[in-house]
């Protein structure tokens, strides 16, 4: 599969897929799967088609993960649509405080979306596998390229989906159906000591640089904006961030607290 799109998306699993894009210059603006965890790609179509309906309701988000480390936030999970976010809630801050500012970021953020996607004749959907997870059936990305389509009856919609295959050289192409292409590949996660979804997408973008690219790039002006308000979001999630000897020993206390449940999983042991 090779092309040129109006616009390129991610559809999951993971930020990989974003990362790929943006590293492959078909990506310039964030869009609502971007920095989420999904529960499958036909899944993800579906709350396209939902005009992404059940979202980020807040009695719907449940703490699933207190991380430590470097990383700044904890993982919440929608329990009635089975999407995670793990970048968007920070360590520092409490649900309360965190909820009106990640939710008014997804408003703007699904908009631009679907704005972007009805102008676009040609759009291309990018869904990458986890490392531990099996091929998808063929008929899950035929079924989600189904939904893309007639939810947007004026765009033409290309499906591409990476998956990871042991031992792999190179790229494997296989095409599935019509607008629909599989790549297998051999690609690295990284370890975080447990089960990992994350990927080192550098895989991926190497043969999206190779294969794609969209009709129009913005122009310096755009791109450098959108550069500078990265830039800036970025600081202020870091802003908070305290120095890693004083976390490290503020994680270790504030984890066999919380194992005696003596202070919440959802609020940093700093706040008392």
């Amino acid at each position: 599969m090779t092309g040129t799109y109006d616009i390129a998306f991610s559809l999951g699993f993971s930020c990989g897929g974003s990362l790929a894009l943006r590293d492959a210059d078909l990506q310039f603006a964030s869009y609502p799967f971007d920095w989420t965890g999904t529960p499958g790609v036909v899944k993800s179509a579906k709350m396209v088609e939902s005009d992404f309906a059940g979202w980020f309701e807040k009695d719907d988000l449940r703490l699933v993960s207190v991380r430590g480390g470097t990383f700044q936030t904890n993982v919440y999970l929608n329990s009635r649509t089975g999407f995670g976010f793990p970048h968007d809630f920070s360590r520092f801050q409490t649900f309360e405080e965190s909820f009106p500012v990640v939710a008014e970021k997804y408003v703007r953020r699904i908009a631009r979306f679907m704005s972007a996607v009805a102008a676009a004749k040609r759009a291309l959907a990018v869904y990458i596998g986890r490392p531990i997870d099996s091929r998808v059936p063929d008929g899950d990305l035929i079924e989600a390229r189904r939904i893309l389509s007639a939810k947007f009856p004026g765009t033409s919609f290309d499906i591409l989906y990476f998956y990871r295959k042991e031992g792999a050289e190179g790229f494997a192409e296989e095409t599935v159906a019509d607008g629909v292409t599989a790549v297998a590949c051999e690609y690295a996660k990284f370890d975080y000591g447990e089960i990992s979804h994350a990927i080192k997408w550098e895989v991926q973008a190497r043969y999206l640089r190779e294969h794609f690219r969209l009709s129009a790039v913005p122009d310096a002006a755009a791109s450098a904006k959108y550069e500078a308000e990265s830039r800036a979001a970025r600081k202020k999630r870091f802003k908070s961030r305290i120095d890693e000897w004083k976390y490290r020993i503020y994680r270790n206390l504030e984890k066999q607290l919380q194992e005696k449940e003596l202070v919440p999983r959802d609020r940093p042991l700093w706040f008392y």
